[in-house]
């Protein structure tokens, strides 16, 4: 089964595109391999549903913590109160 996520442009709803991801990844089985400590998989896979203007703001963050940190920072409470 094919799951499509919209890229993240900073002009959509975080909060919404944060849940679709998490829900990609776990029916792709991620979350099973991100618990076994191959998270640059899904590093790479939160990257590609990122807009060029969003992933140059978070480019430097090269752990999966350390990004999602970086977008909740830049993007939840934007996506709150919309």
């Amino acid at each position: 089964m094919k799951f499509d996520v919209e890229k993240f442009n900073g002009m959509n709803d975080f909060n919404l595109w944060r849940i679709r991801l998490h829900n990609l990844l776990v029916q792709q089985e991620w979350m099973i391999r991100i618990k076994k400590n191959i998270m640059e998989q899904a590093l790479s896979a939160i990257q590609l549903c990122l807009s060029n203007e969003v992933m140059r703001k978070v480019i430097e963050e090269t752990t999966i913590i350390g990004l999602w940190i970086k977008l909740e920072t830049l993007y939840m409470n934007k996506s709150l109160m919309n």
